[in-house]
């Protein structure tokens, strides 16, 4: 027993740092309170052990955080954390962004931002960023074309900026034109029938006599009754609205594809008509807009109707949603000049690349 008190009071003394000072504690306090002291510590911290090695199996902690010390340097965030779990997903949402940052080399951005936390604005990193990426690209292009770019003033660059702007504009041009020739190569519009009285002339026959009068000519709606397939050969692409599918797509007219767009307006009663006239579909709209509403209709229908029964109408976006599966997000935009836009696109969750033409 005098042994075994020996050798636990040699430990202690061994895990003091200051060695002089735990040799003077022994010499002013009695052996045996202080062995019994020390074996309280010693079980104390074998149960905490057992202890905290439980919690880390519970929560899968790795074997490089187990350890008593990690857990009590972040004691307040364990804390923190059984206060409010939720935060838990993103704290790790944190720090895998943190660590992929630190592989693409931001390790000293990284350090700012969690060290100096009292200088440190978190509105201000996404500005931080998008400067340090434009300044990196900036040497970049400095490090390979730098000797060329030496030799141009901004009165060059404006001048080669306006001649990009001009050659995009042509090359717009042209590529109608292209597309057009295109079509028409490639059309095969049926003769249709070219003999006896004009009134019986169709497709192909019918749309040559109309193009060679002057006047009197046939309305758009018996057009496209008579020479309806001579027309989409000829035009395959139709921009309408509803009404002008219901007036002027007869029987037989069927599209490959048609594209519904601005659908978050449109009412499925609006939309059956060009729907019904193709094997496939495209539905294209936000469903954060106004849904389509029947306010004005109602208020000309009856003047007194009950304001509770103003109700806004289900959009064929919406049925398009529950419907078809799965949902595409669009991830371009050309609708501006300035990426701002697309900022307010992933507030209304989209995830937007921002391009433009001229």
């Amino acid at each position: 027993m005098a042994v075994e008190r020996e050798v636990r009071l040699a430990r202690a003394i061994l895990d003091f740092e200051n060695t002089d000072l735990a040799v003077s504690i022994l010499r002013s306090a009695d052996a045996d309170s202080l062995l019994r002291t020390v074996m309280e510590i010693d079980e104390r911290r074998n149960d905490l052990a057992a202890r905290a090695g439980e919690f880390c199996d519970s929560v899968r902690l790795p074997v490089d955080y187990r350890s008593l010390q990690f857990l009590f340097d972040h004691k307040s965030d364990l804390e923190a954390a059984s206060l409010d779990p939720d935060a838990l997903l993103d704290r790790a949402q944190l720090k895998r962004s943190e660590d992929a940052l630190r592989r693409q080399g931001y390790t000293e951005l990284v350090d700012w931002a969690c060290n100096d936390l009292e200088n440190f604005d978190p509105t201000r990193l996404a500005k931080v960023m998008r400067a340090i990426i434009a300044k990196n690209m900036v040497d970049k292009a400095f490090t390979i074309h730098g000797s060329a770019l030496q030799d141009y003033d901004g009165q060059d660059f404006d001048r080669i900026r306006e001649e990009i702007i001009e050659r995009d504009r042509e090359l717009i041009r042209m590529s109608r034109k292209v597309i057009r020739q295109g079509l028409l190569r490639d059309a095969r519009p049926p003769q249709g029938n070219g003999i006896g009285h004009k009134s019986t002339y169709t497709e192909m026959s019918l749309i040559i006599n109309e193009m060679n009068k002057r006047r009197n000519r046939l309305g758009i709606r018996e057009l496209t009754q008579r020479a309806g397939q001579a027309l989409l050969e000829l035009k395959p692409c139709w921009m309408m609205s509803p009404l002008a599918v219901a007036q002027y797509l007869h029987e037989g007219m069927e599209f490959d594809l048609v594209v519904i767009d601005e659908a978050s307006q449109m009412t499925p009663e609006n939309a059956i008509g060009a729907l019904s006239r193709a094997g496939q579909a495209v539905v294209v709209g936000d469903t954060k807009q106004l849904p389509p509403t029947s306010f004005f209709r109602k208020m000309l229908d009856d003047e007194d109707i009950d304001e509770d029964l103003r109700e806004d109408s289900e959009s064929i976006l919406d049925m398009a949603n529950v419907a078809f599966m799965p949902i595409r997000q669009l991830r371009w935009h050309y609708r501006s000049r300035h990426s701002a836009l697309g900022d307010v696109g992933l507030l209304m969750q989209g995830s937007y690349h921002t391009g433009f033409t001229t």
